[in-house]
C-alpha cells in the first residue's frame, strides 16, 4: 500500500562508462538525500562510491548535500571522482596533436 505521503526518487551512479546503477524508490516524506541513498543499497553493491564527500551528490545535475530534502521525482546522482583534471586532459589531447 502506498501511502499519499510517499515520495517516489530515483537513484542513479555511473559505476563506469558502460554500467549504470539505477533504482527507484520509495520513501516517506521528509527524506533526504543519504537516506535515499542508503535504502537504495548503492554502498552495498558499490563500496568504493564515495557518495558522503562533498560535491559527489546532485539532484538534477545541481550538486546539494546529504542532507537536502527530498521532492516527488527527484532523480539522486552520485559523482565520481574525476580521472584526470578537465585542464590536465585538454593539455594532453592538445600535445598529442602538435605530434
Amino acid at each position: 500500500m502506498v501511502d499519499a505521503g510517499d515520495l517516489c526518487v530515483e537513484v542513479v551512479y555511473a559505476a563506469s562508462a558502460d554500467t549504470v546503477f539505477r533504482c527507484t524508490l520509495r520513501l516517506p516524506a521528509g527524506s533526504r538525500v543519504s537516506d535515499a541513498v542508503r535504502a537504495s543499497g548503492l554502498a552495498v553493491r558499490y563500496p568504493n562510491a564515495d557518495w558522503r564527500a562533498a560535491g559527489n551528490l546532485g539532484v538534477f545535475g545541481v550538486p546539494v548535500a546529504p542532507q537536502h530534502p527530498l521532492h516527488e521525482g527527484d532523480r539522486i546522482e552520485v559523482y565520481r571522482a574525476l580521472a584526470q583534471h578537465p585542464m590536465q586532459a585538454r593539455r594532453a589531447r592538445a600535445e598529442r596533436g602538435r605530434r
